[in-house]
């Protein structure tokens, strides 16, 4: 990682001071009042896959890290829901058997996740959505 960026070798005091030069940066961040936004976010998440590499299968970290736009957050919002609700994974698998194909399956999810989170609009906002 280190040589990717230009840099020949960097020692563990190196790392450590350029941590502590963060600290400030990080603390203003953490303690921030929130009602001051909107802020822009990116999440970041990661998942190991096993890829064929020189020969061999290897396991890899790849790392996912949705836009903070609608579309990132529905992507991130539909992408846990496969993974971790009961549910929606049973919904995968039937959807799977009748064959659509997962990307087909994501489109549809994210439509529901936007008609759910645009019911709850009014009760966030106050505003009541167009027709």
């Amino acid at each position: 990682l280190v040589q990717s960026m230009g840099i020949d070798g960097i020692s563990k005091s190196q790392v450590s001071e350029m941590a502590r030069s963060l600290d400030a940066q990080v603390e203003a961040f953490r303690s921030r009042p929130l009602d001051a936004g909107p802020y822009t976010y990116v999440a970041v998440d990661a998942l190991t896959q096993r890829v064929r590499e020189g020969g061999r299968i290897v396991n890899v970290a790849c790392a996912i890290a949705p836009a903070s736009t609608p579309t990132g957050t529905l992507w991130q919002i539909v992408f846990v829901r496969m993974h971790c609700d009961p549910g929606t994974r049973e919904y995968v698998e039937r959807r799977t058997k009748e064959g659509l194909s997962r990307k087909e399956i994501m489109r549809c999810l994210k439509r529901y996740v936007a008609r759910e989170v645009y019911q709850c609009l009014p009760a966030i906002t106050g505003i009541k959505p167009g027709p």
